[in-house]
């Protein structure tokens, strides 16, 4: 899987909730959560199960979303000596 030079955009499962609000789904592994987000396409879809299981068993909306909007907020170069 070829990662693009820069991230140009980000793919998220996104759930809504009862009150409408928006949450990005998220698998339990053994001692932590991991959110069902990627920089590529092909990542995301490896993900599609697991968003359709909790949208079936659930039954709340499930979306897969695309950001596209790039602004640095921080930046941490790394100086060489």
């Amino acid at each position: 899987m070829a990662m693009p030079p820069v991230i140009e955009a980000i793919y998220a499962w996104v759930a809504e909730e009862p009150d409408q609000s928006e949450g990005i789904i998220a698998v339990k592994l053994t001692t932590s959560w991991a959110p069902l987000v990627g920089a590529d396409r092909e990542r995301i879809e490896s993900f599609r199960d697991a968003a359709m299981h909790i949208h079936q068993t659930s039954m709340i909306p499930v979306r897969l979303l695309r950001f596209t909007t790039r602004e640095i907020l921080e930046d941490y170069p790394v100086t060489r000596q």
